[in-house]
């Protein structure tokens, strides 16, 4: 028995996901939107390449690796499915080159919050200036409260990153153990 509301959705993420083109961009809308998944979860890029990924709404029936034509109601259109799985048969790299900004980020997989998840870069707009910061991967999977650190600017944050890369033995002697330690409100690195 299909239920029209989580219908609606599967139907609303199939085609949100033709027009962005990126699942990562597509599960912080969700999640920024509050979508959660059946079990009370903010939607995050996982969830969603699963979703797209079962035949099931197409009204297949899958059995040890092959589908089968079921006999439940499919869901979404097979054309659907199909610009779908176009977009998804395409390299990562390549749809991730389309959606995000070419923007150098050196500490990039070098730096690490408190709560021990990997810093990751991002940006913001205003107007026609840029502002880069890195922010913690626990902050975005789980929201502002998960980590005391909330975005470290990437200008003030670059300049010991840098000397910290050049000279890891200053950095405890390992550059992938580097870590920002702060609170909102001040950091260090």
């Amino acid at each position: 028995m299909i239920n029209d509301a989580e219908a609606a959705t599967v139907r609303m993420i199939f085609e949100r996901f033709v027009e962005v083109g990126s699942a990562t961009v597509l599960a912080r809308a969700l999640a920024a939107e509050g979508v959660r998944t059946r079990r009370g979860r903010l939607v995050d890029k996982g969830f969603l390449y699963k979703l797209l990924n079962k035949r099931v709404y197409i009204g297949d029936a899958v059995h040890k690796g092959t589908a089968y034509p079921g006999e439940h109601e499919a869901i979404i259109t097979r054309a659907l499915w199909d610009k779908v799985h176009g977009i998804l048969r395409e390299s990562p790299r390549v749809r991730a080159g389309r959606t995000r900004a070419a923007t150098p980020a050196l500490l990039k997989g070098l730096i690490f919050g408190p709560t021990g998840c990997a810093m990751t870069p991002t940006h913001t707009r205003r107007g026609d200036k840029l502002y880069r910061y890195y922010v913690s991967q626990s902050v975005l999977k789980r929201g502002a409260d998960a980590c005391p650190v909330g975005r470290v600017p990437a200008a003030e944050i670059g300049g010991g990153g840098r000397r910290a890369a050049r000279s890891p033995s200053r950095a405890g002697g390992d550059r992938r153990h580097m870590a920002v330690g702060a609170t909102r409100d001040r950091w260090s690195l």
